[in-house]
């Protein structure tokens, strides 16, 4: 997330970055971060999420297209995985459940985890 801060004494204006107050707001700067080959997609309605500490994050998820396979990226059980979009099975509502997935670093910055992300697909391929 970018905000614009006027810098005062004719500076103009500088950008300032905010972290992510939360598991949607960290899904939406990765997605961000990714480019045009990741898609956020969000499963409840603007601002209807509130975290509560149970480790799942908000059911939102990122889908990353890379070298012509899609990911999805997610939290769940107080980690971030990636998986196979190919591999999971479609549920009702439009989610997805998995077998198997990659673990990445439970507690990391987005720009951590981005580097994450790139790192398991690199090595997945």
């Amino acid at each position: 997330m970018r905000q614009d801060r006027n810098t005062g004494g004719g500076g103009g204006r500088q950008p300032v970055c905010t972290l992510p107050a939360d598991a949607h707001e960290l899904l939406a700067s990765v997605a961000d971060l990714l480019g045009p080959n990741a898609e956020f997609r969000a499963f409840h309605e603007p601002n209807a999420y509130q975290e509560d500490g149970s480790g799942f994050g908000c059911g939102c998820e990122v889908l990353i297209t890379h070298s012509g396979e899609i990911w999805n990226l997610h939290r769940g059980d107080s980690t971030w995985s990636m998986a196979r979009e190919s591999k999971g099975k479609q549920q009702p509502g439009g989610s997805a459940t998995f077998s198997s997935w990659i673990d990445l670093d439970p507690t990391p910055t987005t720009s951590h985890l981005v580097a994450e992300i790139r790192r398991a697909l690199g090595a997945a391929t």
